[in-house]
């Protein structure tokens, strides 16, 4: 296993921070050169938490006993370059004189529960020895580093990593992941300290620098239902869509059941409940090191209604037998952007939207089953079912129809595909 770690200071934290005199953190009006706003969110369990930071990024969080020097994954790549998996890191600095006994670091973003990054771990100073008036002397090494237990596969469909494709993550501008951390020091005097600290990825940037050899998403994404901004929340369909009649195609599904699906003579309605739609089945390309573009996804995107608490989805390929699971039971985080208020806050909205990728991927080759449809002269429809559990306990489906036309993917294939 090859370890890299990236410059996870310059990508988090804007510098190292002085400890401040208080055990509160002091926060400056300005920070080199920049005025410094302050944004206070909701985090877990039902509690709010303020943070800080500039047009740059976030402060780096201090105290009189402690400072926060960087925060972020370290990844390890396989000798083959096949996976690429990582760990949270983390570094803090303790002032002169401080006991620490113990941290513990969760990732307080999701509404529901706080997921533990490092569990409670000791904290035990070095201490090394240098020269002064020709003797040597101790002197205690401030700087203590920490590597989480747990390794997390970085790949589309893997809770641990979805922050990384842009889910499960609040939003700081495009193509901006934000996380909100929370650090609980335990020192030696039985005293603690609760510091939050915020930082940020670009993602795509992220995903870009960690190729090596494995399939990456390119951001190609194209579109398979009629509108991508969904449908009215309702599961009564519309008469006419778009200035078209809307009619209704019954459809035996892959177990035998009868379902419904509604389309135009431009294509397939967007699927909707009182509490979700549908706003988009499309397949994302894949890019490999060895092919230009030799791999496909599905993805799939929801809006829900701003009453509705979604907990869970599922996707399955139902049009043909057996059913295919695309997205397995995945638990719904929903991401929440920042805006201004009237009083001129920043304060935090949840947004309404969910998006997933099918787990397998499906190499494009005429001998694959999966992707032998992508050699046809005719367009292929497809049938997904869309299972949505809610938090009061209730669940709905919604069967989704989709159009891709071979034709019209050809010129975004790898030339292999083509030439058949």
């Amino acid at each position: 296993m090859t370890h890299r770690s990236l410059p996870v200071a310059a990508l988090l934290l804007l510098s190292i921070a002085a400890c401040s005199d208080s055990d509160a953190p002091v926060i400056p009006s300005t920070y080199r050169g920049q005025e410094v706003l302050s944004m206070e969110t909701d985090i877990s369990n039902g509690q709010r938490a303020t943070f800080y930071f500039t047009k740059s990024g976030f402060l780096p969080m201090a105290t009189k006993r402690v400072e926060i020097v960087s925060a972020g994954p370290e990844f390890e790549t396989r000798a083959d370059g096949a996976e690429v998996n990582y760990r949270w890191a983390f570094s803090l600095k303790f002032a002169a004189g401080a006991k620490p006994e113990s941290v513990v670091v969760e990732n307080v973003g999701d509404r529901r529960d706080a997921k533990v990054l490092l569990p409670r771990s000791e904290i035990k100073l070095g201490a090394k020895i240098v020269p002064k008036d020709g003797k040597l002397y101790a002197q205690q090494i401030r700087e203590w580093k920490a590597v989480s237990p747990t390794v997390c596969k970085v790949a589309p469909g893997e809770r641990c990593s979805a922050w990384m494709y842009g889910d499960g993550s609040m939003l700081f501008g495009e193509d901006v992941a934000f996380l909100p951390l929370r650090f609980v020091i335990r020192y030696q005097d039985r005293s603690e300290e609760t510091i939050y600290q915020g930082v940020t990825f670009r993602h795509r940037e992220l995903l870009a620098k960690l190729r090596s050899g494995g399939g990456e998403r390119t951001g190609v994404s194209l579109p398979g239902t009629l509108d991508p901004s969904g449908a009215p929340f309702s599961r009564t369909p519309p008469e006419a869509y778009q200035g078209q009649p809307v009619q209704s195609s019954r459809f035996e599904t892959a177990e035998g059941d009868e379902a419904t699906l509604y389309l135009t003579d431009a294509g397939f309605l967007p699927a909707a409940s009182e509490r979700a739609s549908v706003r988009r089945v499309g397949l994302e390309l894949l890019e490999y090191q060895d092919a230009p573009r030799h791999g496909y996804a599905l993805d799939f995107a929801l809006r829900f209604a701003d009453d509705a608490s979604p907990v869970s989805v599922k996707v399955e390929h139902v049009s043909r037998t057996p059913a295919r699971l695309l997205v397995p039971e995945t638990e719904v985080a929903l991401t929440s952007s920042f805006v201004v208020s009237d009083e001129g806050k920043i304060v935090s909205r949840r947004d309404s939207d969910w998006s997933g990728v099918s787990a397998e991927s499906c190499r494009i080759d005429r001998e694959e089953h999966c992707g032998s449809w992508l050699y046809g002269e005719q367009p292929t429809h497809f049938a997904f079912r869309i299972t949505i559990g809610y938090k009061d306990g209730t669940r709905e489906t919604l069967y989704q129809g989709a159009t891709f036309d071979p034709k019209a993917l050809a010129p975004h294939l790898n030339p292999a595909s083509e030439q058949h």
